[in-house]
């Protein structure tokens, strides 16, 4: 269970954070979509620096 408000799951359907298709007035999300949301948001509310970022590294000036 997320325990997710009605709002946050329409912002998130909104803003493209939770895939999904609409059909008339209802939204379909996938299971696969659910976990995918879950593990990310899993991932940002620990205390870990980010991931190193992928751009390459310079390497360091000789003098």
């Amino acid at each position: 269970m997320t325990r997710l408000s009605r709002p946050t799951v329409y912002r998130l359907l909104r803003t493209g954070e939770l895939p999904s298709l609409r059909f008339g007035r209802s939204y379909r999300v996938t299971e696969e979509a659910v976990d995918e949301y879950i593990a990310r948001a899993a991932g940002h509310n620990r205390n870990q620096p980010d991931p190193p970022s992928t751009t390459p590294m310079q390497p360091p000036h000789e003098f």
